[in-house]
Formats: structure tokens, sequence, C-alpha cells
């Protein structure tokens, strides 16, 4: 009797530790989705990690928002340029009305600095913050969320070689210019010794 009373303790005692060994795990698992993906979602916002261009270049780029927010609801989604305004352009405003589940295109130009050197990098930060909404049962719904993105402008490898082949072409059309100058010049002068005789 008393083994059996010891063999279903022991027995009971696995089944409770495998039980919490369970919940222990689960546990984990609910933290893990949840840094993985936010309970609370507010929008999406899609960007380029860097762009490449050429020293004084300009390029449109576009940004991509989505109102994923929960409860669904309208968002009004503010654009601010914390870093590297004087290389990045909003062209379509700053300031953007998305529907529940609507997605949108951001439109925006960059520039590279025309004294850039091949591989400089400039970076690039900006704030998409979602300042209200209408909820579903017509009410004013006040939201917080924000991201924050960051990406580069890099100079291409080879814009140091182009920089230096429309230096030569620019120095040999400078040369061709005061070629044909000096020429004119040349000829206007001995013109002007040797006048043409008039015969009578």
């Amino acid at each position: 009797m008393n083994q059996l009373l010891l063999t279903g303790t022991i027995g009971r005692l696995c089944l409770i530790a495998k039980m919490k060994n369970v919940i222990f795990i689960g546990v984990i698992l609910i933290f893990a989705v949840g840094l993985l993906y936010p309970v609370s979602a507010g929008f999406a916002v899609g960007f380029p990690n860097s762009i490449d261009l050429n020293p004084g270049e300009t390029k449109d780029i576009s940004f991509s928002l989505q109102n994923i927010i929960e409860p669904k609801t309208d968002v009004t989604i503010k654009i601010v340029v914390e870093s590297g305004s004087e290389y990045l352009t909003l062209v379509g405003g700053d300031s953007f009305d998305l529907s529940a589940g609507e997605v949108k295109s951001v439109p925006a130009r960059v520039k590279a600095p025309s004294d850039a050197k091949a591989l400089d990098v400039f970076n690039m930060v900006v704030l998409f913050e979602s300042v209200s909404g209408n909820g579903q049962t017509g009410g004013t719904v006040d939201v917080s969320f924000s991201q924050r993105v960051s990406f580069d402008i890099v100079i291409n490898e080879d814009a140091q070689g182009q920089n230096n082949v429309w230096l030569w072409v620019g120095l040999f059309l400078v040369f061709i210019i005061a070629a044909i100058i000096f020429l004119a010049l040349k000829t206007r002068k001995k013109s002007n010794e040797n006048p043409g005789v008039v015969e009578h």
C-alpha cells in the first residue's frame, strides 16, 4: 500500500514538473513573440537601406506608410527630418492622413553634396509619428505611436574617376577654344601686315 502511495506521489510530482516546464516554455515563447511583434501595432514604414549616388546627383525616392493600428482607426502621420535635412527633402509635404489599413507612398528627394568623394556616407534620420485618429465609434482617439528610421547616401566608388574624366574633358575644351582664338588672332595679324595691293 505504501509503495502504491509512493508511486502515485512520484507520478504526480513528475506531472507537476512537466506542467511547470510547459508553462515556463510558453511564457518564454510569448515574450519572444512580443519582442518581434508588438501587441499594439501602430503603423509600418518602408524605406531604403541605402542610396548610391554620384557627387551632386539628385534622386526621387519614396517611403511607404501602412496604417495597422488596432483597433482599426484612421490616423494622421507627421514626418520630421531630424538629421540630414540638407540631403533630404519631403516634396509631398510632412503630414499624411491614412484610413484604417491604407497604404500610402510618401514622395521625397535626396541629393548628394557636389563636393563629395568616392565612398563618402551621409546619414539621414526621419521620425514618423502618429498624432491623431478617428475611432470606429466616432470619437477622437489620441495615439502616440512613432517610428524613427535611418538610412544613408553612399557615394559611388567610381565617382572620383568620373570627376577626373570630366576634368580632362573640360581642360581639352579649354585648349581647343584657346587654339581657335590663337589661330584667329594670328590670321588677322597677317592680314594687317600684308594688306592687298589695289591696281589702277
